[in-house]
């Protein structure tokens, strides 16, 4: 552990921007932070859904300034160029009730963006955004991005 380690915590009731907890905005200056390249790893938890064991979805983030990577089509999602860093899974808590969380954390090394507004998007497996068996947006969520410090930019 670094002391330029650090953790972003998103709560998606405290966005810039974005109607759909599945497509919102957040801001962070990164340039209070040691620029260099960083290890970057998740953890997630929605609130309750109408939900079952087969409901999966992707994690998009689009970081500003950086090189992005497909992940839908521009027809069906704003977030055509993102970058998938979890994959997400429906736990129940009851007959159709449930969450979603982090099943798969996709760690992947990126240099630290430039400060910005950065998009997380929650899109199903055809690309569109998510939504539970009752058409709803997914829950409030939050998450928690940790970001390990790897060397100088």
């Amino acid at each position: 552990m670094s002391v330029n380690d650090f953790c972003l915590v998103v709560n998606s009731n405290s966005s810039t921007s974005g109607t759909l907890n599945s497509q919102k905005q957040y801001y962070f200056d990164f340039q209070t932070r040691k620029q260099g390249l960083y290890k970057v790893s998740l953890n997630f938890q929605s609130g309750s859904n109408n939900v079952s064991t087969a409901d999966v979805a992707s994690l998009s983030i689009n970081w500003p300034g950086q090189l992005n990577f497909a992940t839908s089509s521009a027809a069906t999602s704003s977030a055509a160029s993102s970058t998938v860093l979890a994959l997400l899974g429906a736990t129940l808590t009851g007959a159709t009730a449930g969450y979603l969380s982090a099943m798969w954390d996709i760690e992947t090394t990126m240099w630290l963006p430039p400060s910005g507004q950065f998009q997380v998007s929650i899109l199903n497996p055809a690309g569109n955004v998510w939504q539970d068996s009752a058409a709803a947006d997914i829950a409030s969520y939050i998450m928690c991005l940790r970001f390990e410090y790897i060397v100088d930019q």
